[in-house]
């Protein structure tokens, strides 16, 4: 509705401006010509600015100065594709008629994102990139615009729908009927990811999703100072902006809901050592783990024995893209400090001790389908343990002590690859681009 609007406005902006140089003419009583004059500007706008001026530029007041960008997926920086020359030339263009008419003008950025990943992360993006619109224009104008207004619309679904209609596919009316009938947002998505098994949408999301990432705008050439409001005829029918959302939402500060990682590293699993690990997230990017291993194994009558308990707390940084690709998911770098107690035995000889240790590390979890990833860790870090050597007597029912030692390691200290279970409600609804 906003841009339609002032559209409109700026194709009545001569006629407002001219009516305004008649009425002096009249107040000065010029009689009757002065009447014919007024009621001739008032009809032929186009006529009276030429009487006006005869030195008008190429760009002229009742004229629009627009700009079309767009954006990499997920993403708000400026500098993608040829939307630098297009911002210098928007610029130079809207300077050049600032040296002729110095004048108040306004600009309206509109911004948008397409449809994968969640609604507020989506509005959020829409937003920044208005922001970084409007922050280039306000630095590179010779004369910056008195207010320039940004208009996040969040996800475009109007637009996607014009983008459907326009397609010559076997699936289009299905498309559309989910895009016209869909009460909300979130049962569009669900519907048209399960259409054809899901190949519509990655379909989109490949060739059709990058248009609608975008940010426009329009200046109002020029107005007389002090600006005034141009009212909208009585007759003007209502007109809707091509961005409207199809339905309204309500962002709250952050999504609400459950995540929750539930992992077992399968290294550990494949020598007898069972593990748990649980991992929350933070916000997008930052969240904690711990970790608890605890296996407590005797073999053939307390001859062989592997008992271990330990864990650690970790504070992870994940990278990426995460409003699409969803929490646990992606690169991600670490830093980890745990602390345990062993016994390893052998027939002849054993050990028992305490340990510490710290470091840090990286890896890459995979999203395997909705609900389970397959996560790689490795870290490096510095080990720190005193143990107790001993000599089982007695079939292994005396432990015979025989020197306590200190020993530390730098290196390799973590190798994990582990299963991992994600929970909640939070962690569904993000969509993997």
């Amino acid at each position: 509705m906003m841009q339609m609007s002032f559209l409109f406005v700026i194709s009545h902006c001569n006629h407002s401006f001219l009516i305004e140089e008649a009425s002096v003419k009249m107040n000065a009583g010029k009689g009757l010509i002065s009447v014919v004059i007024f009621i001739l500007m008032s009809l032929f706008p186009a006529i009276a600015f030429g009487m006006a001026s005869d030195n008008a530029p190429s760009t002229s007041p009742g004229d629009t100065i627009t700009l079309d960008i767009n954006f990499r997926q997920g993403r708000y920086e400026l500098d993608y594709g040829d939307n630098l020359r297009r911002m210098a030339e928007f610029v130079s263009a809207v300077d050049s008629v600032y040296q002729s008419y110095p004048f108040l003008y306004q600009i309206v950025i509109h911004s948008s994102a397409s449809p994968e990943g969640r609604v507020h992360s989506n509005y959020i993006l829409s937003k920044n990139r208005g922001n970084a619109l409007r922050k280039y224009l306000e630095s590179h104008l010779k004369a910056a615009p008195d207010t320039i207004i940004v208009v996040p619309h969040g996800e475009d679904w109007s637009g996607l729908k014009d983008i459907v209609t326009g397609l010559d596919t076997s699936w289009r009316d299905d498309a559309l009927s989910i895009l016209n009938s869909a009460s909300d947002t979130l049962t569009m998505k669900r519907r048209l990811k399960s259409l054809n098994r899901g190949s519509v949408w990655t379909w989109l999301l490949k060739y059709k999703y990058p248009q609608l990432r975008r940010a426009t705008n329009a200046l109002c050439l020029p107005v007389r100072e002090p600006l005034r409001p141009v009212p909208l005829p009585a007759y003007a029918p209502p007109l809707q902006h091509p961005f409207t959302p199809l339905v309204e939402h309500s962002f709250p500060e952050k999504p609400r809901g459950l995540a929750l990682a539930v992992k077992t590293n399968l290294l550990s699993d494949a020598v007898l050592a069972p593990n748990i690990e649980v991992e929350w997230p933070l916000d997008e990017k930052w969240s904690m783990a711990v970790d608890w291993t605890f296996p407590w194994w005797l073999f053939r009558g307390n001859s062989y024995c592997e008992e271990l308990l330990g864990g650690t707390f970790q504070a992870r940084r994940y990278f990426g893209h995460r409003k699409t690709l969803g929490y646990f998911t992606g690169w991600f770098a670490e830093a980890y400090a745990g602390l345990g107690y062993y016994d390893f035995q052998i027939p002849s000889k054993g050990a028992q001790g305490e340990y510490a240790h710290t470091g840090i590390g990286g890896g890459y979890s995979l999203r395997l389908g909705e609900y389970f990833n397959l996560e790689f860790e490795i870290a490096l870090g510095f080990l720190l343990t005193q143990y107790r050597r001993y000599t089982p007597l007695e079939n292994n029912t005396i432990l015979l002590y025989r020197e306590t030692v200190w020993s530390t390691w730098t290196g390799p200290t973590r190798a994990k690859v582990s299963l991992v279970w994600r929970l909640g409600k939070k962690c569904r609804s993000n969509n993997a681009r």
